[in-house]
């Protein structure tokens, strides 16, 4: 069944009192990260552990191979609520015993990747920090756990439980489970969390830029974040995708 928003916005409003009380419940995730370092994330701390988790990205060799990464990232918020002077405090990586390395370029090259990928997601939270943060000047502080599924099948020793053990890629980092971006679209429109909702639905485009849901969705939270033209060039997508419908959005509120 499709997941049409902006037609039930206004039963939403009416009962946005009620959406406010409600609490759902997230998947737990692997990240660590200490309240008192996050003090200024408009979502409070368990909507940024879900934010991070749900968007991050592994490579399919560190997924397959069993290889884990802890990166530890600072960054601030400059007065236009970017994300700025992003570093990277600590990046450990741990690869089974297995794998016998001639040199340390693959190494480098997944430190490299991770330390990109936790700065892709992390600037994925822009517009989504209070601007205390500006004013406080001080460090916002993140730890991101990497954890492949073949990570979990390691002894002690760093060796495979099963060595001809057949991995499976549809772990929360692999792009099989980037279908979630919608889901949690979903949930955080209806939780009256638009801003949140608008990411989940502009990351979930990217993976799958042919779905019309997700076009129209983005679309419906552009709107209710007043941004009319970003709103129109979604519909236009969903009408050159195939969905006819979407000409009533397009006549309506569109030139």
């Amino acid at each position: 069944m499709k997941h049409r928003l902006l037609f039930i916005f206004i039963l939403l409003h009416f009962f946005i009192n009620a959406q406010k009380k409600k609490v759902f419940i997230e998947n737990v995730t692997d990240i660590n990260t200490k309240t008192d370092t996050l003090p200024f994330f408009v979502y409070q701390k368990n909507e940024l552990d879900t934010f991070l988790t749900i968007n991050k990205t592994m490579p399919v060799n560190a997924e397959m191979y069993g290889v884990k990464c802890e990166d530890r990232v600072v960054f601030k918020v400059d007065k236009n609520k970017k994300i700025v002077n992003i570093r990277h405090d600590y990046t450990d990586i741990v690869i089974p015993q297995t794998i016998v390395m001639k040199d340390y370029s693959y190494y480098d090259t997944l430190k490299l990747y991770f330390q990109k990928e936790s700065e892709r997601v992390i600037k994925l939270t822009e517009g989504l920090w209070f601007s205390d943060s500006v004013r406080a000047g001080r460090d916002i502080k993140i730890k991101l756990n990497y954890i492949s599924a073949a990570f979990k099948e390691l002894n002690s020793d760093g060796t495979y439980t099963h060595s001809n053990k057949t991995i499976n890629l549809g772990t929360p980092n692999s792009l099989i489970a980037k279908r979630d971006l919608y889901n949690y679209g979903v949930k955080k429109f209806q939780a009256n969390k638009v801003a949140l909702a608008k990411v989940y639905f502009e990351e979930a485009v990217r993976f799958f830029p042919k779905d019309i849901d997700a076009h129209y969705n983005l679309a419906a939270c552009y709107y209710k974040l007043k941004n009319v033209d970003q709103a129109c060039q979604q519909w236009q997508m969903c009408f050159e995708l195939g969905d006819r419908t979407v000409q009533i959005e397009l006549t309506k509120y569109c030139k």
